[in-house]
């Protein structure tokens, strides 16, 4: 009988499936615009250009068409359409991306073995990620699948086997074999999965049509049993049915291959065996609402453990099932098997709070540990400072960032080497390290950063035939419970300038009654009010004549003065903010400025008339 529900379900599944495509193919096909956009920019510099525009045009076309379709079909779904109806929808959405396939296969054509390696890689590394993410959005059809990924890969490895790389371009096929050959697997688990869910829906409405008539109620029971068991088994995801203290009942097939243990010796222990014990759902509030009656059921994520002692890690869905008088039959436990995707989530959780290059923290990571140190007002003596490597530019000048890159690794390494146990090494950004001495007192921190500064001497750095010796400047500062996260960061920036104005090579402690940083700092402020006032027009110019003393002058000269304006309208002599300006390279903006409304003013002159004949303009700033 149910063979035959299940032949009747077909058409609904193949419904749902063309549902499910259309769903995934809005972001399917912004991906694949976004991606040929710039695809097509990675390689317009290397290929040629009016065959990457037109590539390029052409995919944006075939996306937009795309995008058309699926908009038109996804309202022909709105209405009741038979099976027959839905395949040559899905056939004709398979067309489209059999032309996408075969616009991106072109891509091949571009492939030359003269290229660099970087140039040689985005083609294949592109084709292989756009296969990789048509497993996902095109799942539900292996038919559209297929339509696009294989005009799409096999131009590309007939194109690098005629460039002369054979092994490769066999390895394109095998990886396209094995691509098909997964999502076909995947294809089944979801038509398994759809199947399910249409079967589940029906049975609602079956067990509902059951109560119109009592002489059929036991048969419909008695096969109900029978399939619900036939589900049990034969699900795609673990299932588990224990007590209300844990003791397995019984398992299906998909749980015993997870857990590496047969039915028999399951059904003998208890499931929080099978847990790491911080992950007991005995310490879950979640699991006594549901023995209390209060929940239905409640999803967790716990860590288990299989028979070789590999963490896995399940997402479960807990259901009570209850007898006549409201009592606990048993628990039925559905897993699915998460632990790619945690282990790809904490991956990507690495990559956020750490830099890609040296593996240390970044910045963001460094910072809220350090609020965290300020926050606890430490009682203990905390060190910060930064760590500058001097001439770092010249190596990169000199070498490339490559050679840069190596060396910031190896400093990296030497730094770490040299640390104290808790201490916080952290990349900064560029050449700058930040460094976090944690229950370290000021002698013990100076001591520690001269014997860095010495490694860091006798580093003798190498690279294309290039010897450099390295020095680096360090900027220190005591954490005291006044410190903000703000404030120790500038006063550790500005301890590591010192340093560098001193000669470089060498530590500077910053200290409120420092001089050196403290006209830095009012020589930083000023930089923020030149700019301000170039920007608000708050310069002005003032003028005297010139007089001669010992001959007779045909012409009127003048000098001008520039002064700037205050917030509160007060004159601001030029001593006070051109020194800054001069150090910090806003000077030659200032002169510009100057010319400017020089040069304006006598136009404007002329433009009235005036004679401003023989006129001799000194600007005196």
């Amino acid at each position: 009988m149910y063979k035959e529900v299940r032949a009747l379900d077909v058409d609904n599944v193949n419904i749902m499936r063309l549902n499910i495509l259309l769903q995934q193919g809005v972001t399917a096909i912004i991906a694949n615009t976004v991606i040929s956009l710039i695809t097509a920019i990675a390689l317009y510099s290397a290929m040629p250009g009016n065959f990457i525009v037109g590539w390029a045009v052409m995919s944006v076309l075939i996306s937009v068409m795309r995008l058309m379709l699926v908009v038109r079909l996804k309202r022909k779904l709105q209405q009741t359409v038979s099976s027959s109806s839905a395949k040559s929808y899905e056939n004709l959405y398979a067309s489209f991306l059999m032309v996408s396939g075969l616009i991106w296969g072109s891509l091949g054509w571009l492939f030359d073995s003269g290229n660099t390696l970087n140039q040689q890689m985005i083609i294949p590394l592109v084709i292989g990620g756009m296969s990789a993410g048509a497993v996902f959005s095109h799942l539900s059809s292996m038919r559209s699948f297929s339509a696009f990924v294989i005009p799409m890969i096999l131009p590309v490895s007939a194109a690098i086997f005629m460039a002369g790389f054979q092994l490769e371009s066999l390895t394109t096929l095998v990886y396209l074999f094995a691509v098909l050959l997964l999502t076909k697997t995947l294809h089944q688990r979801l038509l398994e999965s759809l199947t399910l869910r249409h079967e589940n829906a029906s049975l609602v409405a079956h067990l509902t049509d059951i109560n119109k008539s009592q002489s059929i109620l036991l048969q419909e029971l008695r096969e109900k049993e029978a399939f619900l068991v036939h589900t049990f088994e034969q699900a795609g995801v673990p299932m588990i049915i224990m007590d209300e203290d844990f003791f397995i009942l019984d398992v299906n097939n998909v749980a015993c291959e997870l857990f590496g243990y047969d039915k028999k010796i399951l059904t003998q222990i208890t499931m929080t065996d099978l847990l790491q014990p911080d992950d007991s759902f005995t310490v879950s509030a979640q699991y006594e609402r549901l023995l209390a009656g209060d929940i239905n059921q409640f999803t967790t994520t716990s860590r288990c453990f299989n028979k070789a002692g590999k963490t896995i890690w399940l997402q479960a869905t807990l259901s009570s099932v209850r007898n006549e008088t409201g009592g606990i039959e048993y628990i039925v436990v559905q897993a699915q098997d998460r632990t790619q995707q945690h282990q790809l989530h904490e991956d990507l959780k690495h990559q956020s709070s750490h830099d890609t290059l040296t593996g240390l923290p970044n910045r963001s990571s460094l910072e809220t540990y350090l609020q965290k140190v300020v926050n606890d007002r430490p009682a203990q003596e905390h060190i910060f400072c930064f760590i500058d490597l001097d001439q770092f530019k010249v190596i990169n000048d000199t070498c490339g960032h490559i050679a840069g890159d190596t060396l910031l690794k190896q400093v990296s390494t030497l730094i770490q080497k040299s640390l104290y146990e808790g201490d916080l090494l952290a990349r900064f950004g560029g050449d700058e390290f930040a460094l976090l001495m944690v229950d370290c007192s000021l002698q013990q921190a100076q001591q520690k950063l001269h014997e860095i500064l010495q490694e860091i001497r006798q580093l003798k750095f190498s690279y294309d035939g290039y010897s450099f010796t390295m020095t680096a400047s360090i900027g220190l500062v005591e954490i005291n419970k006044t410190s903000s996260l703000v404030e120790l960061i500038k006063q550790a920036d500005s301890a590591c300038y010192a340093a560098k104005e001193a000669g470089r090579d060498r530590l500077h402690l910053f200290s409120d009654d420092d001089s050196q940083l403290a006209q830095r700092s009012d020589e930083m402020r000023w930089v923020s009010r030149i700019q301000s006032a170039l920007s608000q027009q708050k310069l002005v110019l003032y003028s005297q004549p010139i007089q001669a003393v010992t001959t007779t002058q045909h012409h009127t000269h003048w000098e001008l003065l520039i002064r700037m304006v205050a917030d509160d309208g007060s004159v601001i002599s030029p001593g006070k903010f051109l020194p800054a300006a001069e150090r910090y390279n806003l000077a030659a903006a200032i002169d510009m400025w100057t010319i400017e409304h020089v040069v304006t003013r006598l136009s404007l002159a002329a433009a009235r008339g005036q004679d401003i004949t023989g006129i001799l303009s000194l600007i005196h700033i």
